[in-house]
């Protein structure tokens, strides 16, 4: 009760939620739940060292916490830990092959470090074939259109920015 207390705080910018959440987890310790509500505010909050030992707990006490390891790792890409970025997006798609999001933001991490663009193709596609029309879909498409833009296939490239940008406006109410 105190978790979904604290996440309609949140919802409402009522500066109680991240107390109520905290109270949720003393009666809570190991509830993946509670936890992750916790490492989302603080990360909410910029305090990311708080929320990567947050969400590090959830995966420790919860071994296929995949949503975590991805909050993890977007806390990571914040912070500026390109490794520990790649890492917890690996780990995400191997706790659950299935989340298309782990597979897009990895594409997208390759990409930023400017390594394995290959497998960054690789994985963006993969992620637009498990949810072509997630709200992520287009960064899957803009991976691979600035990869193949890279490599000189222009038409090719934008082809596949088109396809991005044409998710994008479906998007939009």
């Amino acid at each position: 009760v105190l978790n979904n207390l604290a996440l309609a705080y949140q919802a409402q910018k009522d500066p109680r939620a991240l107390a109520t959440a905290e109270r949720a987890m003393k009666l809570a310790p190991t509830n993946a739940g509670v936890i992750d509500t916790v490492g989302w505010m603080l990360a909410q909050q910029g305090d990311l060292q708080r929320a990567i030992a947050e969400y590090t707990k959830e995966i420790e006490l919860h071994a296929n916490s995949y949503k975590a390891a991805f909050n993890l790792g977007r806390v990571y890409e914040r912070v500026g830990d390109r490794r520990g970025q790649v890492e917890s997006f690996r780990k995400a798609i191997d706790m659950n092959p299935s989340f298309a999001e782990g597979h897009l933001f990895l594409a997208k991490a390759y990409l930023d470090q400017e390594q394995q663009l290959d497998e960054a193709v690789r994985l963006a596609r993969k992620g637009l074939e498990l949810a072509p029309a997630s709200e992520y879909a287009p960064l899957g498409h803009y991976v691979i259109a600035d990869v193949l833009s890279r490599q000189g296939r222009r038409t090719e490239a934008e082809v596949e920015a088109a396809r991005g940008r044409a998710l994008e406006h479906r998007a939009r109410p």
